[in-house]
């Protein structure tokens, strides 16, 4: 039998109250039905002759009666029943939802003292009173869901940044204004921090990165598969949006760009590894070299065919010429955007700092992105994975497997930003290595649309604590709503139930406010004190401006020159064989000494004979240039030219076919050794041909008219000739070759 009674004591304190009340009231009952009974009077409002031995037994009876009446009407209101016999304390709340009380928070969290100068806890304040803050020390993932104006910066950002540097943790925040660098360098300054400011709005005014750096250097120190996960990364967020109707342009023009990287990194020095160098090289690669080909196309003709950079450009480098100017109009087009802004691409030709250095000491880097247009978030984001896979390489190759100081990424507008590739590996990863991510969002809707329902779902079910300020999206209510539970309904049967908090209270939230929903806790409703309004023992720290940065030229790949030394060097190579196998040849008894002492030519000079290919090259380019404006200026019509075309007529011999072999005439002469003659060409005499096997004499040929005609196609001049019906004309195979080549 369920007799034993479960309950709150505030509870069974409340029912005690109802009990001692009751208990009056049946007191005074009892005594004014004796009074009218006997006296046919009111007895008044004393209880206590109820309890004369006479009446007390009438007076236990009826509050017996009242007792158990009342208990049976309000018992589900306070009490849960269980299998036994008793009471007890602590109520059930089986399928049911309350709100946490601070002291219950309180207990998971870590406290600190404000004013302190020095903390040993740091985290997301989700409790601030104003002289003390409750935070979470552990390894979760925050969440924070905010509408513009909603408090965010105030009331999670600037506290959590200040506690993180009195404890000494390094940061990595997206700043869009510059409030939380203003609000905090001082402070940062005074622990010691190196500050690293990467400033997309005046790139003059801060550090400078480059994002081919990275990867460069992983590819030097062998890491080649790494290195090439990091272009793809850098390639795809520059150059694919994702929301394109036709992928093709542009996933094919992030492998060129990949392509072109790898080549670079072969090739290029390290100041010349920047995107300003691709850009050239894309640019000056398709000018012409030689007669059909282009200087990119002979700079990859050089590159192993099976090697990396080799497969990635081909697919644009080889493609047919309409296909491949659609690539590279999709890929200038993007490229463009990093390439063209003067102050942006010096900033991004080199970097200043170490990246892998956030891990090690205490650090701080204020990302400061346009937050009214999103140019170039994409940056922000290649910037953040290369953080974090610089991070996971320092933690590996640490003793315990986890960053020597423990960093927080703190990303404000992180829906806004084009996704990061491979987050939900991240956000799981991540925790055992002493990393953080506290996200700034909305609502819900924006990051499903950027990363998908999938992979938003895993984001956010992967972090301990959210913590909600406001939102107008009635989705992002609605599921919060349900987050934070049910209650039992006090008006109906004990199984029904309400929202513990309705979407329009959800809507109505004081400012400053907010609701927590922590992992294995109830939902806690509290107000985060903002940072304006607490003392934080030392609040006049100096001013520190964005450091003023000289500009420096921008160094490129000249890929023309490059290709160019290659040439030469090739030919280069090609005369110093010859010439060891000249050296090498044996030298014949019958050589005179004459012919040894005579002087040697002047060695070769390649450089002139670069300089030759270049001029005529240059002169081909010249001609073809005015023949198209030839072409451009006077058309050609077609129909109103005639092309006249004399006939050429080649008679048949009279004699049949073995009278042609010219055998008979051949006089075999001994070789002898006679001096080179210029040939002199001399009139064809009229010459009589007689075989001997001939029954008839042949007619003579008669050359009386020698006329030449030049053919439009092969440029060869042709002798027409007359002859009579009955001639025939015999040429030997010396004749016919010398009056080709005439």
């Amino acid at each position: 039998m369920k007799l034993k009674f479960k309950g709150e004591a505030k509870d069974f304190a409340i029912f005690g109250a109802f009990a001692l009340f009751l208990l009056y009231v049946v007191a005074i009952a009892v005594v004014n039905i004796r009074s009218v009974a006997s006296e046919s009077e009111l007895g008044g409002l004393n209880p206590f002759p109820a309890f004369a031995p006479d009446m007390i037994a009438y007076t236990i009876l009826f509050y017996i009666i009242a007792l158990g009446a009342l208990f049976l009407s309000v018992k589900s209101f306070f009490f849960d029943t269980e299998s036994g016999f008793g009471i007890s304390f602590g109520k059930d709340e089986k399928g049911y939802s309350r709100w946490a009380k601070e002291k219950e928070m309180k207990q998971e969290l870590s406290m600190v003292d404000i004013k302190e100068n020095t903390y040993e806890h740091a985290g997301i304040p989700l409790i601030n009173d104003g002289t003390h803050m409750w935070v979470d020390d552990g390894e979760a993932h925050n969440i924070v869901i905010g509408t513009t104006g909603s408090g965010k910066t105030w009331c999670v950002v600037n506290p959590m940044v200040k506690a993180l540097a009195r404890k000494g943790e390094s940061m990595i925040i997206t700043d869009p204004k510059a409030e939380i660098y203003r609000e905090n360098i001082g402070l940062l300054k005074e622990k010691g921090y190196n500050v690293i400011v990467l400033n997309f709005r005046e790139p003059q005014r801060g550090n400078m990165w480059n994002p081919l750096s990275l990867p460069y250097n992983l590819y030097k120190s062998g890491n080649t598969d790494k290195a090439m996960e990091l272009l793809d990364d850098v390639a795809l967020n520059i150059l694919y949006e994702g929301n394109s109707s036709d992928p093709f342009w542009e996933k094919t023009s992030a492998d060129y760009f990949v392509g072109l990287a790898l080549g670079l990194f072969e090739d290029g020095k390290e100041e010349e590894i920047n995107i300003n160098s691709i850009s050239v090289m894309t640019s000056v690669g398709d000018e012409r070299f030689g007669g059909n080909s282009t200087y990119i196309k002979e700079y990859f003709n050089m590159k192993d065919p099976a090697g990396a950079a080799y497969t990635a450009a081909s697919g644009t480098v080889f493609a047919p010429n309409e296909t491949k100017g659609g690539i590279i109009s999709t890929f200038k087009q993007k490229i463009r955007l990093f390439a063209s802004r003067e102050n942006l691409s010096e900033m991004l030709s080199r970097s200043d700092f170490d990246i892998n250095s956030i891990g090690k000491q205490k650090t701080a880097v204020f990302m400061v992105i346009q937050d009214e247009k999103k140019t170039y978030h994409a940056l922000a984001t290649i910037f953040v994975k290369q953080c974090y896979e610089a991070l996971i390489d320092v933690a590996m190759h640490s003793p315990k497997g986890e960053l020597p100081v423990r960093t927080n990424f703190i990303l404000d507008e992180f829906a806004n930003m084009p996704p990061l590739k491979d987050i939900t590996t991240m956000v799981t990863a991540a925790r055992s290595r002493h990393i953080r991510l506290t996200m700034m969002i909305q609502n819900f809707a924006q990051i499903d649309q950027v990363y998908g329902k999938e992979d938003a779902q895993t984001i956010r079910s992967n972090c301990n604590n959210l913590v909600y300020l406001i939102t107008t999206e009635l989705s992002a209510l609605e599921e919060i709503s349900k987050l934070c539970g049910e209650k039992k309904s006090k008006k109906d049967d004990k199984t029904a139930s309400t929202p513990l908090v309705t979407v329009s209270d959800l809507q109505k939230l004081k400012k400053f406010e907010c609701i927590i929903l922590r992992l294995r806790m109830n939902p806690f409703k509290t107000r985060l004190t903002p940072s304006f309004e607490i003392d934080w023992g030392r609040n006049n720290y100096p001013m520190y401006d964005f450091i003023q940065r000289e500009k420096e030229p921008i160094k490129v790949f000249d890929i023309r020159e490059f290709v160019k030394e290659k040439k030469k060097s090739k030919i280069m190579d090609m005369l110093d064989n010859s010439s060891r196998e000249e050296n090498s040849m044996p030298r014949f008894p019958f050589m005179n000494r004459e012919e040894e002492d005579r002087p040697r030519p002047a060695p070769f000079n390649v450089d002139d004979l670069v300089k030759k290919i270049d001029a005529k090259i240059a002169e081909l380019e010249e001609e073809e240039r005015q023949e198209k404006e030839q072409a451009k200026a006077v058309p050609v019509a077609e129909d109103k030219v005639e092309v006249k075309e004399e006939p050429v007529i080649v008679s048949k011999p009279v004699v049949e076919e073995p009278v042609v072999a010219s055998e008979p005439t051949i006089e075999h002469r001994p070789m002898v050794e006679e001096p080179v003659t210029t040939p002199v060409i001399e009139e064809v005499k009229e010459e009589k041909v007689v075989p001997p096997f001939a029954t008839e004499p042949l007619a003579t040929h008669e050359v009386t008219d020698v006329k030449v005609a030049e053919d439009i196609n092969n440029n060869v001049e042709i002798k027409e000739e007359k002859t009579d019906e009955k001639s025939s004309y015999l040429i030997t195979d010396d004749q016919f070759f010398d009056d080709f080549f005439d």
